[in-house]
């Protein structure tokens, strides 16, 4: 003989339950999206602002550790920023006494590997990676033109700054024209 001990049979939920959960759900997802969304603009933006200021250093760095000039372009009509090293015409393990000044004026930029994608150039395009999706390059002003060189000491060519926006917000970087130090700033 079977006791029946009180206990209920299995239950679900109602169609006035789950609707209800449904409708809190939707009302937080509301008010949490944007808050959301403006965190990962926050995260493209500031991933941008580190990726300038590691090219800016990693060039000042070259620069100074294998005698080369190095250059960095960040021009904001494309969206770009390009990392680049001065290699002069002449070969200097010809066993030459000297190097001619044609063959050292005469040389030419060559874009520098990728430091972390190896084989690859060292070249970001903010507007191609989804990374920096909507990051655009507002301004770029080094001097006379869109670019900041390095000579052999880390010494910068002229100081400048670079502004970065994603929607309403933005961040500038900076280039001390003396030192070559690099700072970002919100």
């Amino acid at each position: 003989m079977k006791r029946d001990r009180g206990l209920p049979g299995p239950q679900g939920f109602t169609l006035i339950e789950i609707l209800t959960i449904v409708l809190i759900l939707g009302i937080v997802a509301t008010f949490a999206l944007p808050s959301l969304q403006s965190g990962i603009g926050k995260s493209r933006l500031s991933g941008a602002v580190s990726e300038i200021v590691s090219a800016l250093e990693y060039a000042r760095l070259a620069a100074m550790s294998s005698g080369e000039k190095t250059r960095v372009t960040i021009d904001p009509d494309s969206d770009r920023l390009l990392v680049e090293s001065f290699k002069i015409n002449g070969d200097p393990l010809s066993g030459a006494t000297q190097i001619s000044e044609t063959d050292i004026d005469g040389g030419t930029f060559v874009t520098m590997p990728d430091p972390v994608k190896v084989g690859e150039d060292y070249v970001i395009g903010f507007g191609g990676e989804g990374r920096f999706h909507n990051v655009r390059v507002a301004s770029s002003v080094f001097g006379d033109g869109h670019y900041v060189m390095f000579d052999q000491e880390g010494t910068p060519s002229s100081g400048g700054t670079v502004l970065l926006t994603y929607g309403d917000e933005q961040r500038t970087i900076t280039v001390d024209a003396l030192t070559g130090d690099v700072s970002s700033s919100p």
